[in-house]
């Protein structure tokens, strides 16, 4: 199984990769740019590969550039531990609040303008 991983080498660039050994990884990077930090390491949550998260993260951190280590680890904590749990919530009360109102699934809002 892969994992996330957040690296930032002795330049300031940020390496997101999807790899089985972080710490060998980060190893390597170190070995070529003279030092280099784990910032983020994790399993991706249950429906998601770390080459998803890898994708997501290069679009959301791309788009804030610069960004410094801190504000790298928020963005992964919210995309790998709070949002899905947030996700599996709503959709477990919504479940429960479609069930208490005796309604299979929410009717579709029709346009008034047709």
């Amino acid at each position: 199984m892969k994992l996330l991983a957040i690296i930032v080498d002795a330049s300031g660039a940020l390496h997101i990769e999807a790899t089985r050994a972080p710490d060998l990884r980060r190893r390597e990077i170190s070995a070529q740019t003279g030092s280099a930090d784990l910032v983020f390491a994790a399993v991706p949550p249950l429906g998601q590969s770390a080459e998803q998260l890898v994708v997501e993260f290069d679009a959301v951190i791309g788009a804030q550039w610069p960004v410094d280590a801190d504000a790298v680890r928020r963005i992964a904590v919210w995309h790998v531990h709070l949002r899905p749990r947030l996700q599996r919530v709503t959709r477990k009360v919504r479940r429960r609040l479609l069930r208490k109102l005796r309604l299979q699934r929410a009717a579709p809002i029709l346009d008034p303008a047709h």
